[in-house]
Parts: structure tokens; C-alpha cells; sequence
């Protein structure tokens, strides 16, 4: 992320924008959810695995390299392929914090990246076109929220989605 100035106003996608609010140091904005907007959430580990196969932090990296380059960022949905338009992708990195992404289009096991293929598994999930990070939330915060401390699997948040949500739109 580039550098944020404080109290500064920065367009990040379509026509949201946000602020880097300096006391709690973190980028705010009022994304477009409504109470029906779901937050899946994703673990991306702290290190490389040394085997073959799946690595999150691999496939997030990659991510990062695309929006670097202008390129679409997209996921995986969970197993159960629930996601919508409109919901959210919480990016979870352990005791650092929390990047969210909003869902803007999903499309279907053919758009898969070449580079998932060795994510035994995978295969028959739907990718999710996502928005660059539009929010991020300290691991301090997070736990304060009710955010799950462990994380082990692409899965939806169900008991502190609300007041998840409530933080990421300052409404309240």
C-alpha cells in the first residue's frame, strides 16, 4: 500500500472513498453493504510451505503482484460456494490484522488462474473477482470486535459479522 497521509480523502474503488483515521491507524471507508452483505473470511499463513501444493501465502502474494500490475484480484469461495455480489472478503493474517475486499463479480471454475492448479481440493470452487483492500482492521481491534482468533479455512464470519460490519461502516 502506498503511502497514507492523515486525514486525507483517497478514492480506492468505483465511487468509495476513504480516510486514514490517525488515532486508531487504519483506512476507513463506508463500503456499499447493506445488512444482507455476508464476510468470508480467508487465513493467509505466515510462511511459505516448503512442499507442493496449496500455499496461501504463495496465492496471496500472487494477488498482490496483480493489483500492483492493474490486474483483476480474485480468490476462492468457500466449499460451499455461497458467496454473493456484495458480500466481503476478510483477508486474515495472524496477530497483524485484518484487509477487506469487497466482491464485486463471481465467476465459475473455468477462470481459474494457471498458477492454482496445484491447490488439490480446489477445483470445483467458483472465484470471486475482488475490489482492492477498501479497509483494514489492527489484530487489537479485530480481537475487540469479536473477530476469530483462529482461523482455519475459507469459511463465512457468523457471530461477530455485525459488529464487523458496523466498524467497517462507522455507523454507529
Amino acid at each position: 500500500m502506498s503511502i497514507i497521509q492523515p486525514g486525507m480523502v483517497y478514492n480506492i474503488h468505483q465511487d468509495a472513498s476513504c480516510v486514514y483515521d490517525h488515532e486508531q491507524e487504519e483506512l476507513w471507508f463506508a463500503p456499499n453493504t447493506d445488512d444482507k452483505s455476508n464476510i468470508l473470511i480467508t487465513p493467509i499463513s505466515k510462511s511459505y510451505k516448503k512442499k507442493s501444493g496449496s500455499c496461501s501465502k504463495r496465492d496471496w502474494g500472487e494477488q498482490e503482484e496483480r493489483h500492483k500490475n492493474s490486474l483483476q484480484m480474485m480468490w476462492d469461495d468457500s466449499n460451499k460456494n455461497k458467496s454473493k455480489i456484495g458480500d466481503i472478503l476478510a483477508v486474515w493474517k495472524h496477530k497483524e490484522g485484518v484487509s477487506f475486499h469487497n466482491i464485486l463479480n463471481i465467476k465459475g471454475t473455468d477462470e481459474r488462474l494457471d498458477s492454482w492448479s496445484q491447490n488439490v481440493g480446489h477445483g470445483s470452487r467458483q472465484v470471486l473477482f475482488i475490489s482492492p483492500p477498501f479497509s483494514y482492521i489492527k489484530w487489537d481491534i479485530w480481537i475487540k470486535l469479536g473477530g476469530p482468533p483462529r482461523c482455519m479455512g475459507t469459511t463465512r464470519i457468523k457471530s461477530s459479522r455485525d459488529a464487523i460490519l458496523k466498524h467497517l461502516t462507522k455507523s454507529g
